[in-house]
């Protein structure tokens, strides 16, 4: 559930009660005249860690010989046949599939994605939430000739297939309070993982477009600050493009009824 602006006002009275240990009961609420969904911050930050502190972190090899992500603010965890948790403390930006205008101040956008709508169009970064997922990028020529034969290593065990995640996978981002949907839409770089569209950077309250004063049309190429969750179902994905948006519900329930003990 996304905490919407009337619970702003009671938020500080919340936290009082949220103080003293988590409140399930309505009637204690009302009693003391607050809203249902009061302590609904400290649920959800409750159930976070329990449901990431459950996951094992996940061993990674990647084709230069390293195991680490290149970002250390990055931790890849997983309960297998349920979820895959990635936890990122800056989620960075992807402009990927947006107009020309939205990708005006990334410098390494592109306007095509990984995965296309059922119309064969790229998926607009502006308008789906959705998540990018470690890949195999084809080299250059120089990096060809300088590090030969990593390319093939990746595509011989890709990022993707180690964490168990691919293409059309569904998500929950959690930023705080704030929950949202999404899709693993588009794959970037090998050791590369903790970056998400404008339109998930948008739902988490961080809203990126006219953030550059020099260039107002563009999404701000600047990271969502403070820790961020994404919930990656597992075996979810169809092979075909799913609207994040539709899904909210069911990808919310999902999240829910996940077993937060070991």
């Amino acid at each position: 559930m996304s905490i919407g602006g009337d619970m702003a006002a009671s938020r500080l009275r919340c936290r009082g009660v949220a103080d003293v240990g988590y409140i399930s009961s309505l009637t204690f609420l009302a009693v003391i005249g607050l809203p249902a969904w009061c302590c609904a911050d400290d649920d959800i930050l409750r159930r976070t860690q329990a449901l990431y502190l459950r996951a094992t972190p996940i061993s990674m090899r990647f084709s230069d010989g390293s195991s680490s992500w290149k970002s250390s603010d990055v931790d890849v965890r997983s309960v297998p046949g349920e979820y895959v948790v990635i936890r990122t403390s800056s989620l960075e930006l992807d402009t990927d599939g947006a107009s020309k205008e939205r990708r005006g101040c990334d410098g390494d956008s592109q306007p095509d994605t990984s995965m296309h709508d059922s119309g064969g169009k790229a998926i607009d970064a502006d308008y789906t939430p959705y998540i990018v997922i470690p890949g195999c990028v084809r080299p250059g020529f120089f990096d060809s000739m300088f590090h030969r034969g990593r390319y093939e290593k990746c595509l011989a065990s890709p990022p993707y297939e180690q964490i168990g995640i691919k293409l059309g996978d569904l998500a929950l981002a959690v930023h705080g309070s704030l929950t949202a949907p999404a899709i693993a839409a588009e794959m970037g770089p090998e050791r590369k993982i903790g970056e998400a569209s404008i339109a998930l950077h948008r739902a988490l309250g961080h809203e990126t477009v006219g953030s550059n004063p020099g260039n107002p049309q563009c999404a701000g190429n600047v990271g969502l600050e403070g820790e961020t969750y994404l919930f990656v179902e597992l075996g979810s994905s169809t092979g075909e493009f799913q609207s994040p948006q539709e899904k909210a519900g069911v990808l919310e329930q999902w999240w829910r009824q996940l077993k937060v003990d070991r």
